[in-house]
């Protein structure tokens, strides 16, 4: 099978595809993080002169949503849905041969930054003298 590696981007949530895995490509729901607030409409409604009166049905909720991010390459088979990723900046694509694949430039700088790895800290290519 065919494959590319990948970081997620973690200014976007790219789902898998469907037909690879559920979820999202390195992003899981921070529950830690994750907060419910109620809506502004609780169930309670003005009307007017007339005053208050309780509108019946259930009471609405919002999510705010923070999401956690890998920093570990991840191998996804190569598909038009992932690639469309890689060129949509969504997914980054960790190696030379995934760029290629998905017609977009290798940016070792960004991959480093997205892994957690400093130019500084990065092993030196060794010579085979």
């Amino acid at each position: 099978m065919k494959i590319l590696q990948i970081l997620p981007n973690p200014n976007y949530v790219y789902p898998h595809d469907p037909a690879f895995a559920p979820g999202f490509v390195g992003a899981r729901v921070d529950p830690e993080r994750t907060v419910q607030m109620p809506s502004a409409d609780s169930g309670v409604a003005t009307t007017g002169s007339v005053g208050i009166r309780v509108v019946a049905g259930r009471q609405r909720t919002r999510q705010r949503t923070v999401f956690k991010y890998t920093r570990v390459p991840e191998t996804v088979p190569d598909t038009k849905h992932y690639r469309n990723g890689v060129r949509d900046g969504a997914l980054v694509a960790v190696d030379k041969e995934t760029a290629r694949k998905c017609g977009v430039q290798f940016d070792q700088q960004l991959v480093w930054k997205l892994a957690g790895v400093s130019a500084e800290t990065e092993p030196a290519p060794t010579s085979a003298a």
